[in-house]
């Protein structure tokens, strides 16, 4: 699937597939990155918000509807 800067992931959680979590498609450089929140990181300014490529993003989950 193609997707554009601005598209919203919806994802299961692969060990609790009744669990969505949802990132945001951000196109950089013809990669695909995703944004998403995690309680379980911190980013460089102690945030939680990550910065992760699609590949890495759906290591742990599978895409259940793009918006």
């Amino acid at each position: 699937m193609r997707y554009k800067t601005g598209d919203i992931l919806k994802g299961s959680i692969n060990k609790y597939p009744f669990i969505y979590h949802y990132g945001i498609v951000l196109i950089k450089d013809d990669q695909v990155m995703i944004l998403h929140n995690t309680p379980n990181a911190k980013n460089k300014l102690g945030g939680n918000v990550q910065f992760d490529t699609i590949q890495d993003w759906l290591k742990t989950r599978k895409i259940a509807n793009v918006q």
